[in-house]
């Protein structure tokens, strides 16, 4: 039966014709069974059944036969060991330059100018004498006194350094009456007429202060209020020990309060431009506002400065 089945030409009607065309049939391919016919033949002779277009080609029928061959044991291949290459280092030898002999400048002899004697003219009788004209004083910071220990004694200052006031004065330019009163005045408030060098207040109030450069713990203590103007914080600090080179002055207040009390208060007035703005005949709260922030001890900031103005 088997063999007569394989002899069975199978021919399929083409949808919408009516008669049979023998592109479409296949001549290699046995009829199919039914599906359950087929899945009970052996599994080495069941047909594969394919999906087929609606029209399809020529010998697109055919049907496939796969036989079973059963689980495959693919061989296991040996391992390869690639053998490790060593490279070798290469050692780059030292060069050394030989060093350059020192050459050793000639001392040039120094030169004696002559000396160009003095000429004596002749006494014209009848002509007054003129005296000769006097050496021109040495204008130097510490011997220009631009306020005097009574000027200061009259503003309620007894425990300062005068020489070191008129230091500062002359070296931040601090030497025209509107400005040396509004500083003074200032200084006056702040330092209690100089009892204090140091700020009262803990200065814990300044931790966390960024606007300050307070951005350590521990910042706010450590650079509070220091000088006679109350320096305050890190950046300030920092400004000042460039500006001095001294880098001791960021050990802190303590420092700063003990060698620069005048110097500190000097510069942090010329880093903010306070000359010029005294120049421009600023009042003492445009002034306050500027060294304080705020408007804090205006009254006694005001009668310091009215005093000032009767003294400078």
């Amino acid at each position: 039966m088997f063999a007569a089945l394989l002899c069975v030409r199978q021919f399929r009607r083409v949808p919408n014709f009516h008669q049979r065309i023998p592109q479409y049939r296949s001549v290699r391919s046995p009829k199919l069974l039914p599906r359950e016919l087929e899945e009970s033949r052996p599994r080495h002779i069941q047909r594969v059944h394919r999906h087929h277009h609606r029209y399809p080609t020529r010998g697109a029928e055919e049907n496939v036969y796969v036989p079973f061959l059963g689980e495959v044991q693919l061989p296991t291949l040996p391992t390869i060991q690639l053998p490790k290459i060593e490279i070798p280092k290469i050692e780059i030898p030292k060069v050394t330059l030989p060093s350059l002999p020192s050459i050793q400048l000639p001392t040039l002899p120094s030169i004696q100018l002559p000396t160009v004697p003095s000429i004596q003219l002749p006494t014209i009788p009848g002509l007054p004498t003129i005296a000769p004209a006097a050496a021109a004083p040495d204008v130097t910071p510490a011997a220009t006194g631009i306020v005097n220990d009574d000027q200061m004694r009259r503003m309620g200052w007894t425990n300062y350094n005068l020489a070191d006031l008129n230091n500062c004065l002359n070296r931040f330019s601090i030497n025209t009456p509107p400005r040396i009163r509004h500083f003074i005045s200032q200084c006056s408030h702040e330092s209690g007429n100089g009892r204090w060098t140091r700020e009262i207040a803990d200065g814990s109030a300044y931790n966390g202060r960024y606007d300050l450069g307070n951005t350590q713990p521990g910042d706010g203590p450590r650079f509070k209020g220091a000088g006679y103007l109350q320096l305050t914080g890190r950046n300030n600090y920092q400004a000042f020990a460039n500006y001095m080179n001294d880098q001791n002055i960021m050990q802190g207040v303590n420092y700063v309060a003990d060698k620069y009390p005048w110097t500190c208060s000097g510069f942090w007035w010329m880093r903010n431009g306070m000359n010029a703005l005294c120049d421009n005949g600023a009042s003492c709260n445009e002034v306050t506002r500027r060294v304080n922030g705020g408007y804090n001890g205006l009254a006694d900031r005001r009668a310091k400065y009215q005093l000032a103005c009767t003294i400078f």
